[in-house]
């Protein structure tokens, strides 16, 4: 299942050292990633609360449900691999922008919310690069690997997402 890292340690013949860092690594980087679609779960709740457009509501509603199930499919990954609950950080090490809009005249300003949606596309980014390093510790083809990558497409696609919204925002001036 786990590919054999090429480290000194296999020059020296030590290849079970190195699968159990490859082991740790794998179950610190899950459990990041866990915490961190957590955080963008809440995250994207939080800013459909914040707005009174229903079509961007709906988006990021969208969006936190999506988090949710991503969190569900690496959870279960994480017991397939492990055996059981690996252990999730108190904080993502991957951090969300912090979400600061006021509202202007019962409107959200439409130059602060589109700031707020760069940073949460570019963490987005983060997020495919981070699934696609974790997916290279495991061997071509398998299960676990195919997952991780699938999971890297959806999250490059959350990117496209927000890019698009951002550039019909400016297009449009509609929040």
């Amino acid at each position: 299942m786990f590919v054999e890292m090429s480290s000194a340690n296999d020059l020296k013949g030590d290849k079970m050292e190195n699968r159990e860092e490859s082991v740790r690594k794998i179950g610190k980087m899950m459990g990041n990633a866990i915490r961190g679609e957590i955080e963008a779960e809440e995250m994207y709740t939080e800013l459909s609360d914040m707005t009174d457009s229903v079509f961007l509501r709906e988006r990021f509603r969208f969006l936190a449900r999506e988090g949710e199930e991503y969190r569900k499919v690496l959870e279960k990954l994480s017991r397939d691999i492990f055996g059981e609950d690996i252990e999730i950080p108190d904080k993502s090490s991957l951090p969300l922008p912090d979400i600061k809009l006021h509202m202007k005249n019962g409107t959200l300003p439409l130059e602060e919310l589109i700031g707020v949606l760069k940073k949460v596309k570019d963490s987005e980014k983060e997020a495919h690069d981070v699934y696609m390093s974790m997916s290279r510790f495991f061997e071509d083809k398998c299960p676990e690997r195919r997952m991780l990558e699938y999971l890297a497409f959806l999250k490059l696609d959350r990117y496209y997402i927000l890019e698009r919204k951002i550039m019909k925002l400016r297009e449009f001036g509609v929040v």
